[in-house]
């Protein structure tokens, strides 16, 4: 066990022990509706109010009562209070902007282009009752749902909640995650020079990647550290000794084998962990294994680049979705395109193809062969995006999901 992989488990069986095992790991806590932009909402929110809550201005224009339309109006500037307050009398008009609710008596908005402006008047043409009015209650009901539990809150979520007068959420803390990544030859690019560089040495990153991941789709989960480190077992087991306490959650990268290298089950076993599996069913993230201790899961992930963006788009963002409460987070950049060529199928994996339009239809080719391994870490730069596939068969012409790594103008051809 500890140098092969003996057995390999489905991405589903794989997800199913992280919810059956480990399940939430983050606890309830309530914030300002505010501060909560990438939070997890932890109960189901409803609406305090009918919304609007009186009627409201859907135009720039001018704020009158139907029943003087057409005809000429005074426009009223002086309302010895707030506009709203304003009983509107025979023969007047409000300016009034989108948004704003509407004077006492006024049940219509004329839009600014359908007025001719004089000093101190205005002619309008015939207005039915309600145009361009937001009707009190007319979009929003007392006790409508608004933001259900799970779901990553968004700053398009935040407006709307403050507007309806929700000032405080019951959210999910953020999941503390510290990375280490594991290596005796890996070097930080800032202290990489090419023309010093010794062959043995690698430029560590993968935790650049995973980072950027994290950072862009799992806002849930908050980095604390990222380290490299020595892959002696008891340097690793010091590290996550001493931070066993500020820590929710622990991504090791690199040094899982199988092989000589392989320093995973050697430190989980002299830690007491509990090892949860060793090995998924995943092409590039075969050696992927996840373990407990003393509550906190420990992901350990091969190391290269390409993988490592492979098992988070494949297995670490539902797990990390698991852990954080999430049910509906926002999308991942995703295309659906006929792939060239088909897929045997086998193993689940990521397939890195390159985008082309013929007429109506977005095809996805694959690069060649030697751009499809794990060690090809330019493919990243090169490819257009990555498919997601299962192990299930695909023929040429069949939709897959792709991942897409940049953007880009896909001319017809």
């Amino acid at each position: 066990m500890k140098k092969f992989l003996s057995q390999l488990l489905e991405l589903p069986e794989a997800l199913s022990i992280v919810s059956e095992k480990i399940g939430i790991i983050s606890r309830k806590i309530k914030m300002p509706t505010w501060k909560s932009i990438g939070y997890v909402s932890a109960r189901t929110v409803v609406s305090p109010i009918d919304y609007p809550m009186t009627n409201r201005s859907g135009f720039d224009g001018y704020a009158v009562r139907h029943t003087d339309t057409p005809g000429k109006l005074r426009v009223v500037r002086d309302f010895h209070g707030e506009k709203w307050n304003y009983k509107l009398k025979k023969g007047e008009a409000v300016v009034i902007s989108t948004g704003e609710y509407l004077p006492v008596n006024a049940d219509t908005v004329v839009p600014l282009e359908a007025v001719k402006k004089y000093k101190n008047h205005i002619i309008v043409g015939r207005f039915a009752p309600y145009t361009n009015v937001d009707k009190a209650g007319s979009l929003i009901r007392k006790g409508e749902i608004l933001l259900r539990k799970g779901s990553v809150i968004t700053p398009f979520h935040t407006t709307g909640l403050l507007e309806l007068g929700i000032e405080r959420l019951s959210v999910y803390s953020k999941i503390k995650t510290r990375i280490l990544v594991v290596g005796d030859n890996l070097v930080e690019p800032r202290k990489y020079l090419f023309e010093k560089r010794v062959k043995s040495e690698r430029i560590e990153t993968s935790s650049h990647i995973l980072k950027w991941l994290i950072k862009k789709y799992s806002p849930w989960v908050s980095i604390k550290s990222i380290k490299l480190i020595s892959s002696q077992p008891e340097k690793l087991i010091d590290e996550i000794n001493k931070n066993t306490q500020s820590t929710d959650l622990y991504i090791l990268i690199g040094s899982v084998g199988p092989g000589e290298k392989d320093v995973c089950i050697d430190t989980l076993e002299t830690l007491q962990s509990s090892i949860l599996f060793r090995g998924l069913a995943l092409k590039g993230g075969r050696p992927t294994t996840l373990a407990m201790l003393d509550g906190k899961p420990i992901f350990w992930l091969p190391g290269q680049p390409n993988s490592v963006f492979s098992v988070f788009l494949h297995f670490l963002y539902p797990a990390l979705k698991i852990l954080g409460g999430v049910k509906r987070s926002w999308a991942f950049p995703i295309v659906k395109a006929k792939i060239a060529g088909g897929y045997g199928g086998g193993m689940a994996r990521i397939l890195y193809v390159v985008l082309k339009r013929k007429g109506k239809n977005l095809f996805a080719y694959p690069l060649e062969k030697k751009f499809q391994k794990s060690s090809s870490t330019v493919t990243l730069m090169l490819a257009d995006g990555a498919a997601i596939l299962g192990k299930e068969k695909i023929d040429e012409g069949e939709e897959i999901p792709v991942f897409l790594l940049k953007e880009k103008i896909l001319y017809l051809t």
